[in-house]
């Protein structure tokens, strides 16, 4: 009898072991290095941005950001957390963290630590904001939460078997060098990202950096992969506030993926307004007949990878109908209407770009039910499996040594 509960003692390590082993806990980082430049000296970057790249529901997820004053001239400093969660097709703001305004001088960092525990498994981001003197950084990222000790079905990509090619992962980067806004309007924009390289990129982020009194709402906040030939758009929807000067303004951004790292900058000239309505609804017009043209493709590229863009090209397809809405209005001569519907038209092409990359994220299917249940369920299986195997073998065994053993124990 002792060497049965040994057998079962046994047999139950072994399986809470295993049950540690397998429970995937992919505890990646994102360290980028976003270097901007104002005047000359005032410089300054996010020198760290750390946080798990999966995580178990009701499982606290640290996030630890650090800015590093690399200039000459001391400025004040204040760090922002964001965090979203993905629901619906929309993002939900479920956390604001905020670190107390300082005095940065040069040398220094400043380091800021949230913690956010997740009640609801799927996919989130996270948008970290420091602004410091009168320039404003941002950079995303996104995490997963899945259930405790749930293992994930990931496919494996098809690789299949060729003479060695040397990798060389590049990209190249098309972007206007300037674009004109008016204080109280917007302006949609877009940076296009083709992959010219022989290597799938991964994590493609855009970090910007500009005066903080453009507004700039990015989509999509994150791609997780590009692969070779493909191309990414991503828009900028740039608003000048209305105490905004009239002068240029620059937006520097860092194009960074895990395999390589672009920089550049596009200059936001603030003019006057001065446009009729007629030139300004002709201009939105031919802007955004193009970004649907470009979205167009980008869907097509991802159905061929079996992505389920299904949402994105319904959104698309409404994009389409409003722009055919505008050009009637705009050969009507009815501008104001014109305008005001490539309001909703922007607003939709984001929608599409934020859905593009979401269906590139690997869909984790929650279990129906807790695993929890299938580990206890797997145990009770192995200890009657283990009893009737040692029942039946002691059956086999004669009478008397059955006796023995029985008065032993």
């Amino acid at each position: 009898m002792k060497e049965f509960w040994a057998d079962i003692l046994l047999l139950l390590l072994v399986l809470l072991a295993l049950s540690i082993i397998v429970s995937p806990e992919i505890t990646g980082f994102s360290i980028h290095q976003l270097s901007v430049e104002v005047e000359g000296k005032m410089k300054g970057e996010i020198s760290a941005f750390v946080f798990d790249s999966l995580v178990n529901i009701s499982t606290p997820q640290t996030i630890y950001i650090e800015f590093l004053n690399s200039g000459t001239e001391n400025y004040t400093v204040k760090i922002e957390t964001f965090i979203y969660f993905y629901a619906d097709e929309n993002l939900e703001e479920k956390a604001y963290y905020y670190d107390s305004s300082v005095q940065l001088f040069p040398g220094m960092r400043r380091p800021f630590k949230s913690v956010f525990v997740p009640n609801e498994m799927g996919t989130y981001y996270i948008k970290a904001r420091i602004t410091y003197g009168s320039k404003r950084t941002e950079a995303w990222g996104s995490f997963y939460v899945q259930y405790p000790g749930y293992i994930p079905y990931i496919p494996a990509e098809y690789q299949p078997i060729v003479h060695y090619v040397e990798v060389e992962p590049d990209i190249v980067i098309d972007y206007p060098d300037s674009v004109d806004v008016y204080p109280g309007r917007s302006v949609l924009t877009n940076i296009r990202v083709k992959n010219t390289g022989n290597a799938t990129l991964h994590e493609v982020k855009l970090h910007l950096s500009a005066t903080n009194l453009l507004d700039i709402d990015l989509n999509p906040k994150e791609s997780y992969y590009l692969e070779p030939d493909e191309t990414l758009i991503f828009l900028l929807d740039i608003y000048a506030n209305n105490n905004i000067s009239i002068e240029s303004y620059p937006i520097d951004f860092e194009l960074v993926t895990r395999e390589v790292k672009e920089t550049g900058t596009i200059t936001v000239n603030v003019k006057p307004y001065n446009m009729s309505l007629e030139e300004e609804a002709r201009k939105g017009i031919q802007n955004y007949e193009y970004l649907i043209n470009e979205l167009q493709r980008e869907i097509i590229e991802a159905t061929a990878k079996d992505l389920n863009v299904t949402s994105a090209q319904n959104e698309l397809d409404i994009a389409k109908q409003k722009l055919q809405e505008a050009k009637d209005y705009y050969d009507a001569g009815n501008y104001e209407s014109a305008l005001s519907t490539l309001e909703d038209i922007k607003d939709l092409l984001k929608d599409v770009t934020l859905k593009i990359a979401q269906a590139s994220f690997t869909v984790f299917v929650a279990p129906a039910f807790s695993p929890y249940w299938i580990l206890l369920i797997a145990i009770l299986v192995a200890i009657l499996f283990l009893f009737l195997f040692k029942r039946r073998k002691r059956e086999k065994k004669p009478k008397l040594l059955r006796v023995s053993e029985e008065a032993e124990t």
